[in-house]
Formats: structure tokens, sequence, C-alpha cells
């Protein structure tokens, strides 16, 4: 099985990118975001290692047992908030927290290799967590700078603030897009990107 890495900073579509491949080509995307909100929502190791390092309380539902998707969304925020205002905190918590998810995509890859000769792995963090070995290609999805920031603002409602504290963690875009395999840049509407998609799946499957 082709194991394709799919990358881009926050607000250039990589999550776009990654449902036209769900829907449109029938091909699997594993998503780290959606991997990390199970191990976050379920893992109780971790969430004593949060309460310990940064205060914070597990989530709770005042409505039932079962935790619900606004207590985990806002537990994440808490989380970002603190973690994203303090450079060694992010890093320790990111020690601990992505050899969690990394085992779990490994156990995920193992039973999509018995069912798809091509697969995706979402991953925001490829370049910054050095994981360009892990897979047969790279493909990265990018926009220019100011399309990326004005799609941050609407989708996310952040300030020119918020969104700086959060890109500065990041590698920039144009080191990361001469290391890609593949580009995707998607400064234009999503027909225009779904031709890409296409394009892209044609040329990885020749390969």
């Amino acid at each position: 099985m082709k194991w394709i890495g799919l990358t881009g900073c926050m607000g250039c579509g990589k999550s776009t990118v990654a449902e036209v491949l769900r829907k449109d080509h029938g091909l699997p995307v594993v998503s780290a975001d959606e991997v990390a909100m199970s191990i976050l929502k379920q893992d109780h190791d971790l969430h004593k290692f949060i309460s310990l390092n940064m205060g914070l309380s597990p989530m709770t539902s005042s409505e039932s047992s079962e935790v619900t998707d606004e207590a985990l969304n806002k537990y994440r925020t808490e989380i970002a908030a603190k973690v994203f205002a303090d450079a060694k905190l992010l890093k320790k918590y990111e020690d601990y927290f992505h050899p969690k998810i990394k085992e779990k995509v490994q156990t995920i890859k193992e039973d999509l290799k018995k069912i798809s000769d091509l697969a995706f792995y979402d991953v925001p963090l490829l370049f910054e967590k050095k994981m360009l070995t892990d897979f047969d290609a790279i493909v990265g999805v990018f926009a220019d700078a100011d399309i990326q920031h004005t799609r941050l603002q609407e989708r996310n409602g952040w300030n020119s603030e918020q969104i700086k504290n959060r890109i500065k963690y990041h590698i920039p875009n144009a080191v990361k897009i001469k290391q890609c395999d593949f580009l995707i840049m998607n400064n234009l509407d999503l027909n225009d990107l779904k031709i890409q998609v296409s394009q892209l799946v044609a040329k990885l499957i020749v390969h």
C-alpha cells in the first residue's frame, strides 16, 4: 500500500482536500486531528497529565456521563490557550501526546493495508515532527498568505494576533513547498481544487 502524507498549514484547505479524496475518489484518509480527538476524549492518563501540568479539570457534561462534542471542543480550546502561550509547555504536551497518536495511527495503517492500495494520512505537523521518511510521497496543500489569513478569520473568528501565535510554531510554507513531492495550490474555488485532486490521484496511481 502506498502511504501518502497529506499536509499544509491551517487555512490552506487540507481538510477540504481530504474530504474530496474520501467522497469523490473513495480513498481512505486518516486524520491526525480526528485520532487526537478520540484519544483526548478517552485517555484518562492524558487527562491526568493535562490536569497536573495545566491545571485544567477533565471534561464534564451536565446532562450525561457521556462526554459531549461541546465539552470536548471546550476542553481542547482551553488546552490550546495554555500551550500556545507557552512554548515549553507546548513541547512537553506534544512529547507526551504525539507518541499516543503515532501508536494508534500505526494500528489503523496496518488495517488499511488489507483493503486498499492507496491511503492518506492527513497530518498538519508532518514537517515540524520530522515525519518525511514515514511516507511513500508527500502532498502539500497551500494558499497565498493573505487568502490563508482571511480564511482563518472567517472560519475560526481569530484575530491577527491569534493567527500569528498559531503560525509562528510552524515551518514557513515556502520551506515546506520545496520538500513536497506533489503540490496543490488552493487559491481559487472548490471546482479548481477538485480538478487538482483528480490530477493528483491519477499521478499517484500511475506512480
